[in-house]
């Protein structure tokens, strides 16, 4: 086993993250993080173009930058937030009272599921093929839905 100690600020879920993409996960048997330094430790010593590989990543490295599971998470919680606004305006709608929960339900089932699931980019999808329900579901509800997903996505709006 190997360590290898540099002076940085790191995300140690993003660092693997990078370390696998590269390849170089495989080697790694832990990370020791702290504030200002980073030791990596390797099952074998690394040979001369691992370790540029290596500190090369490390100096590229930016802490700041979410991981990609903190990313699904966020995508997780902003869908399910975004159900959850649209259920309660739909209610105070009257979407209830009028009989149409089980209409809307069935045409919202599968954008609750991804925007629940966190696949924004399937959801802005979905919400492109729902029909309209005069009324409680209009074009205009669903263009607005769409944005929200769009917006968060980086995604020029429609």
């Amino acid at each position: 086993m190997s360590t290898y100690s540099f002076q940085a600020e790191v995300n140690v879920d993003r660092l693997l993250d990078e370390l696998e993409a590269v390849g170089l996960d495989v080697l790694v048997d832990g990370i020791t993080a702290s504030e200002t330094s980073v030791d990596v430790s390797t099952l074998v010593p690394l040979d001369a173009g691992q370790e540029a590989g290596l500190s090369a990543l490390i100096a590229a490295h930016d802490p700041l930058q979410k991981s990609v599971s903190e990313k699904i998470e966020l995508a997780k919680q902003f869908g399910r937030e975004h159900i959850e606004k649209y259920q309660r305006i739909f209610i105070k709608e009257g979407v209830v009272q009028a009989g149409m929960a089980h209409l809307m339900a069935l045409a919202l089932a599968d954008a609750v599921v991804l925007a629940q699931g966190g696949n924004l980019y399937a959801l802005d999808v979905a919400l492109s093929l729902v029909t309209p329900i005069p009324t409680f579901l209009e074009a205009s509800r669903l263009t607005e839905m769409r944005n929200e997903v769009r917006a968060y996505l980086g995604m020029p709006l429609i």
